[in-house]
């Protein structure tokens, strides 16, 4: 029951952060936090953590590029050697979901630590 918690809360969390300021950090502290109150299996939280970020970032990415009109996902692509749309998407939400499932490996960490 706390990993489905977490779980939906941490999905929640991550589509309302706007990564233009600070996401990253943001969404490492969230995902710390909710670990550290509801997760103490590492391997759980880190799991969980970067599969629903991932699987939220996924959606809402390819949302996001299907409703865009500009070409910018384009062209972000060019800076990185000619990489396509689907590609940038995959790697972005990887990113995301690595933050994240750190932040929860770390709070989970940390719980245990402390609670030892």
């Amino acid at each position: 029951m706390k990993a489905l918690f977490y779980t939906i809360a941490i999905s929640i969390s991550s589509l309302l952060i706007n990564s233009e300021n600070y996401g990253y950090i943001i969404l490492f502290s969230l995902s710390l936090i909710f670990a550290f109150l509801f997760l103490e299996k590492s391997k759980t939280a880190f799991a969980i953590g970067f599969a629903t970020v991932s699987a939220a970032w996924t959606i809402y990415l390819w949302y996001l590029s299907l409703t865009s009109t500009s070409n910018v996902v384009k062209m972000i692509g060019q800076i990185f050697q000619g990489l396509n749309e689907f590609n940038l998407i995959i790697l972005s939400a990887f990113l995301g979901g690595i933050t994240a499932g750190l932040g929860a490996y770390l709070g989970s960490k940390i719980k245990n630590f402390i609670y030892a």
